[in-house]
């Protein structure tokens, strides 16, 4: 099992706004067997802010290659 945690730092404010883009349009564009993948996506209101956490679980490195492959393989994704 593999395991992939991402953390992006956004502008301060700007977290509001990265929810909003990923609800009405990243979301959608995903592949849809994507989701199945997701243990979560995570904020923090103290410590260190401005920072949007997801962490994603694959069978192992094969699998992630392949869904990320046909993620960005989508019109939309981009």
């Amino acid at each position: 099992m593999v395991f992939e945690l991402r953390t992006y730092t956004l502008h301060p404010g700007k977290i509001a706004e990265y929810w909003r883009h990923y609800a009405d349009g990243g979301f959608a564009a995903q592949d849809p067997r994507m989701a199945e993948h997701l243990i979560g996506y995570f904020q923090s209101d103290m410590g260190t802010l401005n920072q949007v956490v997801h962490l994603w679980r694959y069978d192992d490195v094969a699998q992630r290659a392949e869904l990320r492959a046909a993620n960005y393989a989508r019109p939309d994704w981009d």
